[in-house]
């Protein structure tokens, strides 16, 4: 076997391993930004980390909500808890570019009419830091009429534990969570999130 011909087969071999590569670190970036968020039983199924990493408690139903505050395009700032004590509140993480968030402000029209009394708080959590925001755009061609909150802190992301979007709490007048929906939200979750509110008793 020639010199050449070695070359060549390594080289052959080295092609395929960067394409492998390649591809894989493809499938994984569009799977973390489309997937659904694990269930907290699943996600202990895989084992416990390493020492020394640090662990976020798991999120249920029952557990308070994370307080936060967060502005609008416009400056207006919206507090949780404040939004909470008048009514109950649905917070949405979901970002401009992602087509299950899209279907589910879609429904989020079906929402606000079935619950009026029904505060929602939706957070847009996919805009790079230093990138102009893309909620006008979304504002104006899903015809949104809940107030849109921008920036959220990494640590605010990590306390509702919101690994996929769009995901959905709702948050009763005791600052409780109450539902908590990952995925896409369509017309067949209205029932559930229905008996989450009929749950909730006024103070």
């Amino acid at each position: 076997m020639t010199k050449d011909t070695i070359k060549n087969i390594l080289l052959s071999f080295t092609a395929l391993y960067l394409f492998g590569v390649t591809g894989w670190s493809t499938y994984q970036a569009a799977t973390m930004e489309t997937e659904p968020a694990q269930t907290d039983e699943s996600a202990q199924e895989q084992g416990t980390p390493d020492e020394g990493q640090q662990t976020v408690a798991p999120i249920s139903v029952g557990d308070p909500a994370p307080d936060f505050t967060l502005q609008t395009l416009a400056q207006k700032s919206y507090s949780l808890k404040e939004s909470y004590q008048r009514q109950p509140v649905l917070v949405e993480f979901f970002a401009t570019w992602c087509p299950h968030c899209q279907h589910s402000t879609s429904t989020m029209k079906d929402v606000q009419k079935q619950f009026p009394n029904l505060q929602i708080l939706a957070i847009n959590a996919g805009d790079p830091p230093n990138e102009p925001s893309t909620t006008p755009a979304y504002v104006k061609e899903f015809k949104i009429k809940y107030p849109i909150l921008e920036k959220p802190s990494d640590a605010l992301i990590a306390q509702y534990q919101v690994r996929g979007i769009p995901a959905f709490y709702l948050v009763d007048q005791q600052g409780k969570i109450r539902w908590i929906h990952m995925g896409t939200l369509g017309n067949e979750q209205l029932p559930e999130l229905k008996k989450a509110m009929d749950g909730i008793k006024t103070p």
